[in-house]
């Protein structure tokens, strides 16, 4: 629908429009009480003739309509309807449709709407809709926090700049190569250890450098045998010695790769793991805490890291053993549930004929005596395989 020009009642306009939109009906109960049809308003020169009383009467009766039948959503929408025929109003309603519709008073919204149906507005209603339509743009551009544009930054390739130093270090050898056969007359040596080394190149990229400088070599060998009149005229500045001096300096420079080569995997950093603390050596280590029946306790397991001995009693089995430390190693040490670092030769059991008894004199003796009344013990002597099980009390840790 085009809007054609307002009415103009002296210096004073009041919008119009050709084609108004179509009529709305109230189905509802309350339809007896405001009547059915949305009110229909005279032609201009009967509006304008009414007196301010008569004016007002009518836009009263239009408004009881409205609310009766409309809500703040449908106000909102006959606002934007009502603007958006008007171009200098474009950035107000692109405003109003991130607006929530609650923020709308309705009058503004049903003005809007009679306006269009051809209700006579006023100046000072105009002036009255575009004050609160404005105050509702304001808010809406409150609620909605302008975002900056952000830049997508290109990711980080560790590959890509791995390649670029190594570019930068040929670059700088092909350099090196010209003042070798211009500057100083095939004389000098690439010097290429101290290249990649003053730009850290990775040891990964040592073995590209070698097989680029050995097809060189290949190629320039191959110059220097060939008799191909072409070839032979292409490089014609260069005689026997020169060649012989450019094949020399390209085996020269993978010499150095190789050297540099060798110089990162010596001096490569190997990581370490951060060292466990005691307690966690020993959480998984599955031992007999108490055995009543001889009043036998356990020590504490993180003893036995700092021992080179430690005592183990079997209470299924009846079995007394000894684990010695390596003379190599000099401390036992844990690992999941068994003791390791252990002398196979030295570590070993017997089975105790009275446990009661024979324990009440070991539990007296210290790390010396202990190993002499061990040995007096008549058994059978079996080695231990290092695994601490439920049915064993930790009996002594000796350093």
């Amino acid at each position: 629908m085009k809007a054609k020009k307002a009415a103009v009642t002296g210096n004073k306009i009041a919008w119009r429009f050709a084609e108004p939109p179509r009529h709305l009906l109230d189905h509802t109960t309350d339809a007896k009480l405001y009547g059915a049809k949305e009110p229909v308003w005279p032609d201009v020169a009967t509006q304008m003739s009414w007196t301010k009383q008569e004016m007002d009467n009518n836009l009263r009766t239009g408004f009881n309509w409205y609310n009766n039948f409309a809500d703040s959503k449908k106000a909102l929408e006959w606002t934007i309807e009502f603007l958006h025929r008007n171009p200098r109003r474009k950035k107000l309603v692109t405003a109003l449709r991130n607006a929530s519709p609650q923020d709308l008073t309705h009058t503004t919204g049903f003005m809007c709407r009679m306006g269009r149906l051809g209700y006579i507005l006023r100046p000072y209603h105009l002036k009255a809709i575009i004050k609160s339509v404005k105050a509702l743009a304001a808010k809406s551009a409150k609620k909605v926090e302008p975002t900056e544009e952000v830049t997508a930054m290109p990711k980080f390739n560790i590959q890509d700049r791995l390649n670029e130093k190594f570019q930068e270090a040929l670059g700088e050898l092909e350099g090196r190569f010209d003042d070798f056969i211009f500057k100083n007359n095939y004389k000098g040596n690439p010097e290429a250890v101290a290249v990649f080394t003053s730009m850290n190149i990775h040891q990964q990229k040592v073995k590209d450098a070698i097989a680029l400088y050995e097809r060189r070599v290949k190629a320039w060998t191959a110059v220097g045998k060939s008799t191909d009149p072409q070839i032979v005229e292409g490089y014609i500045r260069y005689g026997k010695r020169e060649i012989k001096a450019i094949v020399g300096w390209f085996e020269k420079a993978i010499a150095d790769f190789k050297s540099y080569e060798t110089v990162k995997k010596v001096n490569r950093k190997v990581r370490t793991k951060k060292a466990a603390t005691p307690e966690k050596k020993v959480s998984k280590l599955k031992f007999l805490r108490e055995f009543a029946e001889l009043k036998l306790k356990s020590i504490d397991p993180t003893d036995i890291l700092t021992a080179s001995e430690v005592w183990v009693y079997d209470s299924k089995k009846r079995k007394l053993g000894l684990y010695a430390a390596d003379p190599h190693v000099t401390k036992l040490d844990v690992k999941n549930s068994t003791i390791i670092g252990f002398d196979s030769t030295a570590s070993v059991q017997k089975r105790l004929r009275k446990p009661a008894e024979q324990l009440k004199a070991f539990e007296a003796a210290g790390k010396p005596a202990a190993k002499k009344w061990f040995k007096g013990v008549r058994s059978v002597e079996t080695v231990l395989k290092g695994r601490i099980t439920a049915d064993m009390i930790l009996l002594k840790a000796f350093k």
